[in-house]
């Protein structure tokens, strides 16, 4: 059988959403298939959609295969897949139902 080989962003990276705003700096994830975000000990918002951008600097809402908006409801301290359908993308963020209290920091985790 052959050797399944998975490269990953090495030790994460990590995404800002800055104090008063909605969605977070964004980070790259064209030659990743798949990830993970894991959320801060404290949020403002309690739901967060995924947006994609093809040029890195227009950013749409991602959808799903169904039509439906790509959200999650994060729970302080937890990491949460990103869904596979938000990938492929050259760039991708995360925008919050709520501008923010604090800067808050995320940390993403990419594979192929």
């Amino acid at each position: 059988m052959p050797e399944i080989k998975r490269e990953m962003s090495e030790d994460g990276l990590t995404i800002t959403i800055s104090s008063g705003q909605t969605a977070s700096s964004s980070f790259t994830a064209r030659e990743f298939a798949f990830g993970s975000i894991e959320a801060p000990s404290t949020l403002t918002g309690t739901t967060f959609h995924i947006e994609v951008s093809l040029d890195g600097t227009n950013f749409v809402d991602a959808y799903d295969q169904s039509g439906n908006q790509i959200t999650f409801t994060p729970t302080v301290s937890t990491a949460h897949r990103i869904p596979n359908d938000a990938f492929p993308a050259i760039e991708m963020r995360i925008v919050s139902d709520g501008a923010e209290g604090a800067d808050r920091t995320f940390k993403v985790l990419l594979s192929t």
